[in-house]
């Protein structure tokens, strides 16, 4: 340990972190301590064990919209097996893109996505698959750093997403400027939606309608929402 003190005090700003215990190869003991300070001085950033917990995730929001097919479902049965026919078509797409279901409710989920690119492809798939229910989707997609310590995916982007959604309009994909930004380049096309205050968000939000997806209905257009510039 001397010899590491006098290396410490040639080497601006080192740090020497002693752990407890008398073994000198990483495989024994109590690795969490150690792969904490690797990762804290790999990445900059400070391991799980500090309380910081981060998981870069894409965020999809989605409600289902207003039937496509305006003729009302007779029956509480044919109303039922609509409903299935939603949740079987949802579970079934997220799962082959890999997503993590955040949370739901009787017309629309949260979920986690690896990447924009496969949540703008599962909204897509969701779209296709519910269209021959009568059915329609409102999709808001943003990409940030939720806080995990809780277990569960907490912070701004899940609410972002969430206040996105409820701007797009029936068969809409909309997405925040991160999610174009990271996208960029490839087969995906976006149009400028507009610049949009989000409620109990702090900020503009630039939101863009992705291409391949914008087959929306005919509606009003979304509130809150000011031209770009």
């Amino acid at each position: 340990m001397t010899r590491c003190a006098e290396h410490r005090e040639h080497i601006p700003g080192a740090r020497l972190v002693e752990f407890p215990g008398i073994n000198h190869m990483i495989i024994f003991g109590d690795l969490e301590p150690l792969l904490d300070q690797i990762q804290e001085f790999v990445t900059c950033r400070a391991g799980p064990g500090t309380g910081e917990d981060q998981l870069l995730a894409t965020l999809l929001a989605a409600t289902i919209a207003h039937p496509t097919d305006t003729r009302p479902i007779e029956g509480q049965a044919a109303a039922q097996n609509v409903l299935e026919g939603q949740r079987t078509v949802v579970h079934r797409e997220l799962t082959r893109f890999r997503a993590r279901q955040v949370s739901t409710t009787e017309d629309g989920w949260l979920a986690a996505f690896l990447s924009p690119s496969r949540a703008i492809a599962c909204a897509d798939g969701i779209r296709t698959a519910i269209a021959p229910l009568g059915l329609d989707l409102a999709t808001g997609i943003h990409t940030g750093e939720c806080d995990t310590t809780t277990g569960d995916l907490i912070g701004l982007p899940i609410d972002v997403a969430v206040r996105v959604a409820a701007l797009a309009d029936p068969g809409q994909v909309l997405v925040t400027s991160m999610v174009k930004d990271l996208i960029g380049g490839t087969h995906l096309t976006f149009s400028l939606h507009g610049v949009a205050q989000l409620s109990g968000v702090p900020g503009a939000w630039t939101l863009y309608a992705v291409g391949n997806a914008d087959r929306r209905s005919a509606g009003p257009p979304a509130a809150k929402l000011a031209p770009g510039a």
